[in-house]
């Protein structure tokens, strides 16, 4: 046993932080990304079609590093992500 280890959960104001913080991200995670305010940058229509998860806005970048850096920038100036 560890000296002053903690397992128990602790309360935090808005939210209970339990003992692993992997899962206490994941938590926070689940509430911030959704279908408004996500855009998924996938390279090709073949790597995650449309289809797969309707109602979230899926966006092509083509291969190649420079290719994909280019159109994730034009991306995020239409889409003025607010974080």
């Amino acid at each position: 046993m560890v000296e002053g280890a903690r397992l128990e959960s602790v309360y935090a104001g808005d939210r209970i932080v339990g003992s692993n913080p992997i899962l206490s991200a994941i938590h926070e995670i689940n509430f911030m990304i959704n279908k408004d305010n996500t855009v998924i940058l996938v390279a090709l229509k073949d790597e995650l079609p449309i289809n797969l998860l309707p109602g979230w806005n899926i966006q092509y970048t083509g291969v190649g590093k420079v290719n994909a850096a280019h159109k994730a920038t034009r991306i995020v100036y239409k889409f003025k992500p607010e974080n």
